[in-house]
């Protein structure tokens, strides 16, 4: 291979170069580079940190011999897909170079930024500087717009209220309270009356304990280990059960509820 065209591209312009990729070393590719008018790097020195090439979808460092050495070979090698005559012409006649002072910073909008260097290509993941700045200021979330106009006003201690007038943190709180299975109520079951029971969401039905299901006659007071809920869950019939002051239902009691409760309801909120 005689000479070369080498296509350069910095974050701000492009230009190509003549340089011949077997009779000319790294150093001459250097010299030539500080050398160029128009780079707008005049006055320094290209050296080692300068220069990243793309090769196989990737950007390598051309910093030493080495890295030249291995350049100048991968230029001599035909694409991985060599399916078209133009395509493997191109990769074999026009290297392309992508050249940065390492020690300035990378442009940012408004400046103009050349889409041909490699991180301000649209193919690849954007300088964090090309979105730091925006002409056109950002739009409000509708979202928190309708948030804040479904609020009312504030309550005590600048309490936000929700449409029905009720305080978004008493929701809350009540909210957590019930979840948690702390709500009890005073009742009957079949023939027993005053027995304190837990309304517990996410049950579906009434669950009674073993204990409590033998000492009043639910289930058979000699009832060996094994039955009657040793095993599991065991329905033990229909049994009205009232709320106090008035609510009453039929229902199918199992064993056993959640310690330390003798007897819970399902409930939904």
């Amino acid at each position: 291979m005689s000479a070369s065209i080498l296509n350069v591209h910095t974050p701000q312009s492009s230009f190509a170069i003549v340089h011949s990729l077997t009779q000319e070393s790294l150093l001459d590719l250097y010299d030539k580079l500080s050398r160029k008018a128009g780079t707008g790097y005049t006055g320094k020195r290209v050296a080692a940190g300068w220069l990243k090439y793309e090769f196989n979808e990737t950007i390598w460092n051309l910093d030493d011999d080495a890295d030249y050495t291995i350049f100048v070979w991968r230029q001599q090698q035909p694409p991985s897909d060599a399916a078209s005559t133009s395509t493997a012409l191109e990769h074999v006649e026009t290297p392309t170079l992508h050249l940065h002072d390492p020690s300035a910073p990378l442009p940012a909008p408004p400046a103009y930024l050349n889409a041909a260097y490699y991180i301000f290509q649209p193919s690849r993941a954007q300088h964090p500087g090309t979105h730091s700045k925006s002409s056109s200021p950002r739009p409000r979330s509708s979202k928190s717009r309708k948030t804040k106009a479904s609020k009312r006003g504030a309550g005590a201690g600048g309490a936000a209220l929700e449409d029905d007038g009720i305080p978004a943190f008493k929701k809350e709180f009540e909210k957590f309270h019930g979840e948690n299975g702390v709500r009890t109520v005073l009742g009957s079951i079949g023939p027993v009356s005053n027995v304190r029971m837990l309304l517990k969401s996410g049950y579906r039905h009434v669950y009674i304990s073993r204990k409590f299901a033998k000492d009043h006659g639910f289930i058979p007071a000699d009832a060996a280990p094994g039955h009657y809920g040793y095993g599991g869950l065991v329905n033990i019939g229909v049994w009205p059960i009232t709320l106090t002051p008035s609510s009453t239902f039929s229902a199918h009691p199992n064993a056993p509820p959640p310690p330390p409760y003798k007897t819970a309801c399902g409930r939904r909120r």
